[in-house]
């Protein structure tokens, strides 16, 4: 039921009472947040580490440089990057930490703003979901290589 409570938020979204109150997983609003939390985490700790890499060996650059020319016929590039904005409920606008205007995007909702970095067969390489929604996409750190040094 967490589970099924959780894809669904992450496949629809954004409100967590609408799920609740479906078929298959009718349960209050707060425990559809507790599923989604810990399904999250279970991500986070035991999926991501095994199908989310970027390897930035000099050998693994020059398999992905070589699979976007050989699919696209794109020279160069390792990777394809872009931000979404994740809509996520407000934070109290008197938080210290989380300052609701930091979360205000744009498109006029409140989001996290997520970065995913995809290969030449669309697998997830890197996911940054760091910042607030009032962050524009220009601000998030750029892509160091294996060694550390900046990647060009």
């Amino acid at each position: 039921m967490q589970v099924l409570a959780a894809l669904r938020f992450f496949a629809g979204g954004p409100y967590q009472s609408y799920i609740g109150e479906e078929e298959y997983t009718a349960m209050d609003q707060s425990s559809v947040s507790r599923c989604i939390t810990e399904v999250a985490k279970a991500i986070c700790e035991h999926l991501m580490q095994h199908w989310i890499k970027l390897d930035l060996s000099p050998e693994s650059v020059a398999g992905l440089r070589e699979g976007f020319y050989q699919k696209y016929g794109f020279p160069g590039a390792i990777g394809a990057i872009d931000c979404t904005h994740v809509a996520i409920v407000a934070p109290p606008v008197d938080n210290p930490i989380y300052m609701e205007r930091q979360y205000y995007n744009h498109k006029r909702y409140h989001s996290i703003n997520v970065q995913l970095v995809c290969d030449s067969k669309m697998r997830i390489l890197n996911v940054n979901a760091r910042f607030p929604g009032a962050t524009n996409d220009a601000y998030f750190m750029p892509i160091r290589n294996y060694d550390g040094a900046l990647y060009r």
